[in-house]
Formats: C-alpha cells, sequence, structure tokens
C-alpha cells in the first residue's frame, strides 16, 4: 500500500508525478518532511531513499534515476519509469502494479502522451483522486467542454484541499484561469479562487508560485475593473506582492517588467482629484522607467515594445477630459500569454520560463 500524503502535482513533471516509498520502521510519512523536500529546504536532512526526489525537484534526472540504484520494489519501478518513460517499461508495469500505484501509472502515461484514455478514479481518494480528476479535466478541455472541466477541478480541489493544500492551491489557479475566458459569473469566480489559492499556499516557501498567483490575481482584477476603484486597488496590490515575493528582478527580469507595466497602467487608469494628474504621471512614468529597466529587450520584444509605447503615450493618455483605457488593452495581451501557465499537476510555466517544462504534454489549459 501507497503511504501517505504524498506530494503530487505540486511540482513540475516529472517530479509532480514521483512517489515517495515509506521510511524503514514507519508505516506513514511525516508530512511536514514531505514539505521540506518539495520546498527543498533542510535537504541534508533527506533520508536516502527520498534523494532521488530531491534531485528531480531541481531538474537533474540523471541523478534521480542513479539515485534509485538498489532499490528494487514497486514504488522504485514506478518511479524510474515516470523519470524515464519508455513503452517497454509501460507494459510491464502495468502487467505487475496493482491498486494505487497502478492507477498513478495510467495517469503518468496519460500525462506523458502515452495513453489516450482517461484514467479513472474509482476507488482514489485525497491528493491521489486529485491528480486523476486533474487529468480528466484536462481532457475535458481537450473535448472543449470547459463547464466539465471547471466541475472536476472544483471536485479536485475538495479532495485536495485537506490532504494537500499546496496542490490544492495550483488546482484553483488552474481552475480561475479557465473561469477568465468564460462570461459572468464565471469571469469573477475567478477571483475568489486566486484569492483562495494564495491563502492556501502563503505559508510556503515557494516563491515562483506564489508571484504567479498574485501576477494572475493582479491581471484578472485588471481586466474586470471596468473602472471599478475596488478592483483597481486590489491590482495594484497583487503586483506589489509580486515585486516582493522573494525574487529577484535579475533572475526574473520579465515577470518583474511586467508587474511594473502593469502598475503604471493601473495609476494612469485611477480616478484623481483635481490637480492629480501630474502626480499620476509621475508615478506612472516611474513605473514603466523601472519596467524598461529590468525588462529584457531581446528575449521579450513584444513586452519592451509595449513599454515603450506606454511610456510614450502618457501625455495623451492623462490629457483633460480623455479617459484611459490602456489597462485593459495591454493586460489582456498578457493574460493572453498567461494561459500557457497551466500545466500539469498544477504545475506552472512561469512568465520567467518560456512555457518550457519537462515531459508535459497533456495539460489543463484555458486556450485549448
Amino acid at each position: 500500500m501507497l503511504s501517505r500524503p504524498q506530494p503530487v502535482g505540486i511540482l513540475p513533471i516529472p517530479a509532480g508525478l514521483l512517489v515517495l516509498p515509506s521510511l524503514p520502521g514507519e508505516d506513514h510519512i511525516d508530512p511536514d518532511l514531505v514539505r521540506h523536500c518539495v520546498e527543498g529546504r533542510a535537504v541534508e536532512n533527506v533520508p536516502a531513499p527520498w534523494l532521488f526526489y530531491d534531485y528531480a525537484r531541481q531538474g537533474d534526472l540523471d541523478s534521480a534515476l542513479q539515485a534509485l540504484d538498489g532499490f528494487e520494489n514497486d514504488v522504485a519501478d514506478y518511479n524510474r519509469f515516470v523519470l524515464s518513460p519508455n513503452a517497454r517499461s509501460l507494459e510491464t508495469l502495468r502487467a505487475v502494479l496493482k491498486g494505487d500505484l497502478h492507477t498513478l501509472l495510467e495517469i503518468a502515461a496519460y500525462n506523458f502522451g502515452m495513453n489516450d484514455q482517461v484514467p479513472g478514479v474509482e476507488g482514489l481518494n485525497g491528493e491521489l483522486l486529485a491528480l486523476a480528476l486533474m487529468a480528466n479535466a484536462a481532457a475535458a478541455m481537450e473535448n472543449n467542454s470547459p463547464d466539465r472541466a471547471m466541475t472536476l477541478l472544483q471536485e479536485a480541489v475538495a479532495a485536495a484541499r485537506v490532504a494537500s493544500p499546496w496542490f490544492a492551491a495550483q488546482l484553483l489557479g488552474q481552475l480561475a484561469a479557465i473561469c477568465r475566458t468564460q462570461g459572468e459569473p464565471s469571469r469573477s469566480h475567478a477571483l475568489s479562487h486566486y484569492r483562495d489559492a494564495i491563502a492556501l499556499i502563503s505559508n510556503a516557501s515557494m516563491p515562483e508560485v506564489i508571484s504567479d498567483l498574485w501576477m494572475q490575481l493582479g491581471m484578472a482584477c485588471q481586466e474586470t475593473a471596468m473602472g471599478r476603484d475596488d478592483r483597481m486597488t486590489e491590482a495594484v496590490r497583487a503586483y506589489q506582492e509580486v515585486l516582493r515575493c522573494g525574487l529577484t528582478a535579475e533572475a526574473h527580469p520579465e515577470l518583474f517588467a511586467l508587474a511594473h507595466n502593469n502598475l503604471g497602467l493601473l495609476y494612469l487608469s485611477m480616478r484623481m482629484s483635481d490637480g492629480g494628474d501630474q502626480l499620476r504621471m509621475a508615478i506612472a512614468v516611474q513605473s514603466f522607467r523601472e519596467a524598461l529597466r529590468v525588462c529584457d529587450r531581446e528575449a521579450t520584444r513584444d513586452l519592451w515594445a509595449s513599454i515603450q509605447l506606454n511610456l510614450a503615450a502618457i501625455p495623451a493618455l492623462v490629457a483633460p477630459g480623455r479617459k484611459s483605457d490602456a489597462g485593459g488593452r495591454v493586460v489582456r495581451r498578457a493574460g493572453d500569454s498567461a494561459k500557457e501557465s497551466i500545466r500539469s499537476g498544477g504545475l506552472w510555466a512561469h512568465f520567467v520560463q518560456s512555457g518550457e517544462r519537462t515531459g508535459a504534454s497533456r495539460y489543463v489549459s484555458a486556450s485549448s
């Protein structure tokens, strides 16, 4: 029997599909130790049977496979398949794995594009049920059934919320992304899903995931503001949280540039008292200039050009009697790119990572 809880769905594929074996003398897994492994904290205390997971978390798949040498059991065989999927291993394991591991094998095969049959959910619970439901939601999106996908993701969130709050948070992010592509009231529901996700994962040492959720919340507020001061204020706070999540502009220039650009657009769109245009323009100019300072012109030419245009258009946008709609235009363009952020297993292709993920071919996508 597979020990629980398992850290499935939290990290990018393939790590997000790996499972941890029971430790000698224990019949359950310490949730605190699992959290430390997922975050990469206290790695010196990682038990030897779990070293493969830490290597996979870092993207070192060769070392992860080597760390599994000497472990001969069903869990180790399943993890070897996840790290190096191939048709021969799949057929062999289908004949020997039982119970939850057999279902996980089919979920993994579906994610790798090696199986077109949607995984079943019978007999599963907790985070494993959520993983299977997420795969079914991906299939629903492939079949252009967003309502079905949203229902399945809601069920997945309910299944994971207690067993794996961080997985539930990423599922909520996927659900919110689909809601943003629908009409009302689904679009408004996206805001509550993002807020819920941030609350669930706020205590994690996972700054990339948390900053992405704040970015999506900011864009969702900005997209639906329609002159509402409360939405614009919430968007400002969201972008500010992006900038103080623990990431650096040097390592994540596109994320920082987009946050500063959208802040500038918000400052131009907010209502000001008489005589406030000069202050508004100064704050917006500062935001756009900071966006240009950190933006990589060669790597993100479209974003760099948009920021330049926004900066050049400020005098016209703040002219007396002219209402700015800049906030809506550019944010929706950014939102289109953000649709690529929904990956299998709650795996986020952040703006700064150009959507590159190892192994994932099935995903819950708002643009399917």
